[in-house]
């Protein structure tokens, strides 16, 4: 007992007691749940949809619900299972086949509810709209399926339409058979279909037998080309082509059915056959068929296809002969026999072989008939003919372009020109022999016809030497009263070949009187000389003393070299010269003196030439510009600026000024001497001349007076600023081929500005300043915007101006002005002339200038100038054009625009002696693009004023509009030109 009390004591002794913190009480745990939301939209969908009774208003919900889908998954698919009810009750067939096409929409995936409308136990719709809704709307699901890659879906999606194809419905076995075509799987592997089994609670897919293979779709279609409906069977041959186009191989076998078709009575039907036939001979082009029903005769499916397309230029229709025709000219392949008897017009055997005359007695003797006694002697039986194969009108490839060249409509002629074209570039003696039906062409009454008759010689005359009897033909189009016709035979005639020299004088002649009857046509008609100068030298040669009226014994009189006749012969007679050495010593001493001045005064029309005088001295010429002298004169040019960029930040402002003076000259006359840079050397120009201006004007005592207030903004500082806003709307409107750096120098130069004109204003002037702060302000939201789309980083001043905007908590025009008048105060104690880094990154100056100037690497070339010349009317007129005060006269404006991206900003601007200005809108179809990348401006301009005392001149400009409102949003593109007129008053009645 003593021993258990002591064991006790010492438990006790040795039990140790831990006291910790008081337990605390769990946190009450809430669990958020989601309260069921009202979905507002789909809500009013379902009660509209319930309670209108009117059928236009549920259509107007379900269009409305079209332009406004929801977002939200959950909503979506909430809207589908209240269409599908609503899909259920509706009695109008237009709803429901409305709410058949919104089904895809909302959930391309579900499956499901279509099906059940379609091929349910439950399925009673008998309208054929709704049914061919719902085929659309199974098809947008199998779609969806097949970009996600899920077969059960894409299969299901097959099963459907192939059980619909039963439907008596044109409208749904034409969308079902096109359907299938696009979804049936390109290969041939057996696509198995899948079936949905329902359960109370859960859904299932199981695998069928029964699959949809594309062999049973290819024969669907086979049996659909005869159905008795033609849109079923157009949509048939239509979704064979649908299989070609999906790289999926067509039977041999469906080309008896395309050339079925071709005899098919509707139209439709006709035109898709035509398709097909095209699409199966470039599949099995090699395969033999018969070239008749019972001919015996094996021709290639390629040549038979191609005798059947040329057989429907007898079709009734238009349209099928412009498709056939211009199918025709895809047909590249055909073999020389085929494609030669389409010029010809003598009648076929409907593609049956004639046989000869022991061929005939040796089946006449097989046949072992007896005679028809109408012939003495004639013991052999007569060929039976079949009546159905006889054909009165020609068949087969014979005479296809024949007829069509000669068809009453000019989309068949067009159609066929252009097919004539394709095939005469593919053979070289079909388009020997195709040149005098295209010559034939050029006597068109339709001027588009004629166009594209000029078009297709000119691609074709290049291989091919035209005869004097084609030569006159084409030659008498010259006469043309359509400048766009003329030019284009001019175009033409740079490219056909001549045989004889008579050929050339004849072409040179009539060119000449092209050029006195309309002389606005010198620039084009030059042309043309100097390419056939170039083509045909030694044939010139022949022409030179008729040409140049050069007599073995008298000296005639110097022609004048202002004569535009005389200068087209020498524009001629110097281009071959450079190929035919011979032809110099032929040349007369005072024609050598006219070639230099041809030479210094068109240099684009005259070739350089090394001319012997009698004295046996070189007669000097100035050379065309190599590329040697090109990268000289772009050297000089980075060095101009070199200068700029190393500009003593410790020199007076009066040596900067000078300094900057000499670079602006040098920049002038650079760009006065190298046109290739001269758009670049006017951009540098343009630019250090502003910043020469804006260091001037904040250099000068009136700035710090201006914030007096007896001390107004002088006129002279106003048109200094006037000066400064047009000058960077040309850098920034006029150059193009900028990169962004440059630009971004641009509109940093533009914020310049606007601080400037806002510090300006505030200080000399009493006007309102709200629009110019909100002018910096927009200003300076844009060049941050397009700094971080480039990733680029502003210059020091910039970073300067955009870290005091940011300190500012107000931004009216006072905080504005007071924040950056000290920023542009530090320009005139700063070299503000410095190019910025290369590399990037803010630098020390202030100079924008192109940052890739500096760079060797790239060429200034890449820098482009918006201009414009006018070529007509030239400002040359002596005599005034007089016309009754108050009516309009008409006055020709021939311009040319050169790197103009929007034509739609050209305006041609009229300047009245009485200061009256006006800004004419051309017309889109008045501007034509060039075979050089310009566009031309050809239109009459018209003139009108009130009565004059004496003839004036009249100034015609164009402008580039790059913004609406007064003069200064309007550049000069050129320099006006100068019409003499003189408005009459009108006379008195008797």
């Amino acid at each position: 007992m003593a021993a258990v009390l002591k064991k006790r004591a010492l438990a006790e002794y040795s039990a140790t007691i831990q006291e910790g913190s008081p337990r605390q009480r769990p946190l009450k745990k809430l669990h958020l749940t989601k309260k069921a939301e009202i979905h507002t939209k789909t809500q009013q969908v379902s009660d509209s949809l319930r309670n209108n009774n009117d059928q236009r208003g549920r259509l107007g919900v379900l269009l409305q619900l079209e332009r406004s889908m929801p977002r939200e998954a959950e909503e979506r698919v909430l809207m589908h299972r209240v269409l599908a009810e609503h899909f259920q009750r509706e009695s109008d067939s237009p709803v429901r086949a409305k709410i058949a096409s919104l089904l895809p929409l909302l959930c391309p995936s579900r499956l499901d509810e279509l099906s059940t409308f379609i091929i349910g136990p439950n399925s009673s719709e008998e309208s054929h709209v709704v049914r061919a809704a719902l085929m659309d709307a199974v098809v947008a699901v199998g779609e969806h399926a097949m970009k996600a890659d899920d077969r059960p879906t894409h299969n299901r999606c097959l099963r459907i339409l192939e059980c619909s194809l039963s439907d008596t419905s044109h409208l749904v076995k034409s969308r079902v058979l096109t359907w299938l075509a696009k979804l049936v799987p390109a290969s041939s592997e057996t696509a198995p279909s899948f079936r949905t089994s329902r359960s109370s609670s859960t859904q299932t897919i199981e695998q069928v037998d029964n699959t949809v293979t594309l062999s049973q779709v290819l024969t669907t279609l086979t049996i659909h080309t005869r159905h008795q409906e033609p849109r079923v069977r157009t949509a048939a041959l239509e979704a064979a082509l649908i299989l070609h186009r999906r790289s999926v191989p067509l039977d041999v076998s469906l080309y008896a059915e395309a050339i079925r078709g071709l005899n098919d009575d509707f139209e439709c039907v006709r035109m898709v056959s035509m398709k097909l036939v095209v699409a199966l001979a470039q599949l099995h082009g090699r395969e033999l068929v018969e070239s008749a029903p019972g001919s015996g005769e094996k021709i290639s499916l390629y040549d038979h296809a191609f005798a059947n397309i040329c057989q429907m230029i007898n079709d009734g229709c238009m349209n099928v002969r412009v498709l056939a025709a211009q199918l025709l000219g895809s047909m590249l392949d055909v073999s020389p026999g085929f494609l030669e008897q389409t010029l010809d017009k003598k009648l076929m055997s409907n593609l049956r072989r004639k046989a000869s005359a022991h061929e005939r007695q040796r089946e006449a003797f097989q046949a072992g008939e007896w005679s028809s006694g109408q012939k003495w002697q004639d013991d052999a039986p007569r060929e039976k003919v079949d009546e159905e194969t006889v054909s009165l009108i020609n068949q087969g490839a014979c005479g296809f372009f024949v007829h069509a060249l000669e068809d009453e409509f000019l989309e068949v002629r067009l159609a066929s020109l252009e097919s004539l074209c394709n095939l005469a570039i593919k053979s070289a003696s079909f388009a020997s022999q195709s040149l005098d039906f295209v010559v034939d062409m050029f006597n068109d009454e339709i001027e588009e016809v004629r166009l594209k008759a000029i078009d297709v010689l000119e691609k074709m005359g290049h291989a091919h030497v035209l005869r004097d009897d084609q030569l006159d033909t084409v030659l008498a189009v010259l006469k043309d009263f359509s400048m766009y016709t003329r030019e284009a035979l001019h175009r033409m005639l740079c490219c056909c070949r001549l045989r004889t020299a008579t050929s050339l004088n004849s072409c040179i002649e009539a060119l000449l009187e092209n050029l006195r009857m309309y002389p606005q046509d010198r620039k084009s008609i030059y042309r043309c000389l100097m390419r056939l100068g170039e083509r045909n030298p030694h044939i010139t040669l022949a022409l030179v003393p008729k040409l140049l009226n050069i007599h073995p014994y008298l000296d005639l009189p110097e022609p004048d070299v202002e004569d535009r006749r005389y200068m087209a012969i020498l524009i001629v007679i110097f281009n071959a010269a450079a190929g035919c050495a011979t032809m110099l010593p032929l040349l007369e001493e005072h024609t050598l003196r006219h070639y230099i001045y041809l030479r210094d005064s068109m240099p684009h029309l005259v070739p350089y030439l090394e001319l012997p005088l009698k004295n046996g001295q070189i007669l000097a010429a100035s050379k065309t510009l190599t590329s040697s002298s090109l990268e000289q004169s772009e050297t000089f040019l980075r060095h101009v600026l070199q200068r700029v960029v190393h500009l003593p930040a410790s020199c007076s402002l009066e040596v900067r000024h000078r300094w900057l003076r000499s670079a602006i000259e040098d920049l002038h006359q650079l760009a006065a001497v190298e046109p290739a840079l001269a758009p670049a050397a006017h951009c540098a120009r343009i630019f250090i001349t502003c910043q020469s201006t804006i260091s001037q004007v904040v250099t000068n005592r009136s700035w710090f007076d201006l914030g007096q207030a007896t001390q107004p903004m002088g006129p002279a500082l106003k048109a200094q600023l006037d000066e400064l806003f047009a000058q960077a709307s040309i850098l920034e409107h006029r150059f193009v081929g900028l990169t962004p750096p440059e630009v971004a120098a641009v509109r940093q130069l533009w914020l310049r500005l606007r601080a400037l004109h806002l510090v300006l204003v505030i200080r000399g002037c009493n006007m309102s300043a709200l629009g110019l702060c909100e002018a910096f302000l927009l200003q300076v939201d844009r060049l941050q915007t397009y700094l971080e789309e480039h990733k680029l980083d502003p210059e020091a001043w910039t970073v300067a101006v955009l870290r005091e905007l940011d300190t500012l908590s107000d931004t009216r025009p006072g905080s504005v002005c007071r924040a950056v008048a000290p920023l542009l105060e530090q320009l005139a104690t700063t070299n503000t002339h410095k190019l910025p880094a290369t590399t990037g990154g803010s630098t020390t100056g202030h100079m924008l200038i192109i940052p890739h100037y500096r760079s060797a690497e790239e060429s200034l070339q890449r820098i482009r100038q918006a201009s414009a010349v006018i070529n007509e009317p030239t400002g040359d007129q002596d005599l005034p054009i007089k016309f009754q005060a108050g009516i309009p006269v008409a006055v020709t404006l021939d311009c040319e625009l050169e790197n103009v991206a929007d034509v739609a900003a050209v305006r041609i601007r009229l300047r009245y002696p009485d200061k009256q200005e006006q800004l004419i809108l051309p017309r889109r179809s008045n501007f034509r693009p060039t075979d050089d990348g310009r566009q031309r401006l050809y239109t009459r301009v018209l003139l009108s004023h009130g009565v004059w005392s004496e003839a004036l001149h009249v100034e015609l400009g164009i402008v580039l509009a790059f913004a609406s409102g007064d003069e200064s949003n309007f550049i000069e593109l050129c320099e006006p030109v100068r019409v003499f007129i003189s408005p009459k008053p009108p006379k008195k009645a008797l």
